[in-house]
């Protein structure tokens, strides 16, 4: 039986909307309903400055992620909404002072993870992405972060999560050109124990809460790779149609 080339979720969307990157996982798409929940869902903000075509990204000093270049954001605190806490991590992580009306939801990434255990039952990670362009304040390294303005034309790719070199400049782009903020990102990604042999891409595989870089040397042993990916932009009605989020 051939593999389904797209997450049956998906299906629902307009023939128009192709993803703009895609990859069969090497042991096919999941349904969502069939893969356990992560209990916690995250924020992640990208401030861009349109006029400079730049973006804010923070260096993880510590913690997931330690090494590599991301947008801001985490977990909400006991009672916080997703926007609420969008708000209060890039202030915590970044320095910069904004408010709800100075971020604007752009879309939703969706991403299941085999258990170290098992190695194959999966959790999916839902992460809630945000544009902001206009804020107050100037940015400043903290204990988690050190920001850094970057030209969108030269995205630091190879100091970041594998997926983020998928979908990171194509969502860049929309925010530079979207000033309607109508587009939203529709992101799944699928990581599976694989061999570099195994795998369909050669991005370095995840390796503690960071990535093995090129110059860690070891033996081509099963390690968590990404598989599979489907990207595309949609609209917010069809985004909450697929996956139910509004990221209020």
């Amino acid at each position: 039986m051939a593999r389904p080339t797209i997450p049956a979720e998906f299906s629902k969307l307009p023939f128009e909307q192709l993803p703009f990157s895609s990859q069969v996982p090497v042991r096919s798409w999941a349904t969502l309903q069939n893969i356990k929940p992560w209990p916690i869902e995250y924020s992640l903000v990208f401030v861009v400055d349109r006029q400079n075509s730049q973006v804010l990204l923070g260096l993880k000093r510590r913690g997931m992620g330690v090494g590599l270049y991301n947008g801001f954001g985490g977990k909400p605190e006991p009672g916080e909404s997703m926007l609420g806490c969008a708000v209060r991590e890039l202030h915590e992580e970044s320095g910069l002072v904004v408010n709800r009306f100075d971020l604007h939801y752009k879309g939703i990434l969706l991403t299941s993870r085999p258990d170290p255990g098992t190695q194959q039952e999966k959790s999916l990670l839902r992460i809630h992405i945000y544009a902001c362009t206009s804020w107050s304040g100037d940015p400043e390294t903290t204990e988690e972060m050190e920001p850094k303005w970057i030209n969108i034309s030269d995205l630091p790719l190879e100091k970041m999560w594998p997926e983020a070199r998928k979908y990171v400049p194509a969502l860049m782009q929309s925010i530079l050109q979207d000033r309607s903020n109508t587009e939203m990102l529709l992101a799944r990604v699928d990581y599976e124990y694989l061999t570099s042999v195994q795998a369909p891409t050669s991005l370095p595989p995840l390796l503690g809460l960071s990535i093995k870089f090129e110059n860690e040397d070891g033996d081509d042993l099963p390690m968590e790779r990404l598989s599979g990916w489907w990207m595309a932009f949609t609209t917010a009605r069809m985004l909450s149609s697929v996956t139910g989020d509004s990221g209020i």
